[in-house]
């Protein structure tokens, strides 16, 4: 269990599928197989399961460089993404809770 601030978050960490990083970050990785049509699963995890979290990361989302960025979770920030030119499949991307602070650069 960690109780600290991050960036003017109160984060309290617990839950199976949470990683503690440090004393700081609640992430947690999950290889979607395509996030398209997965939305309401991811905010019922939110919700529930890791509601405590901080950063998520996603692997093979399967989303063009258009779709991730037009991608909406809430109280989240997109913070880096990476997109496959050359397949349907693959991808990997950051989403970062809103009240932590990042800088964030995308490369193409």
């Amino acid at each position: 269990m960690v109780n600290t601030k991050v960036g003017g978050c109160e984060v309290k960490g617990k839950g199976k599928k949470q990683v503690r990083i440090g004393n700081n970050l609640n992430v947690v990785h999950r290889n979607f197989r395509s996030l398209r049509g997965k939305y309401a699963e991811l905010e019922i995890l939110l919700e529930t399961e890791i509601n405590n979290v901080e950063v998520l990361c996603f692997a093979e989302h399967w989303l063009n460089w258009h779709n991730i960025h037009a991608t909406n979770i809430n109280n989240f920030t997109l913070a880096n993404a990476f997109c496959t030119k050359n397949s349907d499949h693959g991808g990997s991307c950051i989403f970062v809770k809103k009240c932590v602070m990042t800088r964030v650069k995308f490369l193409k």
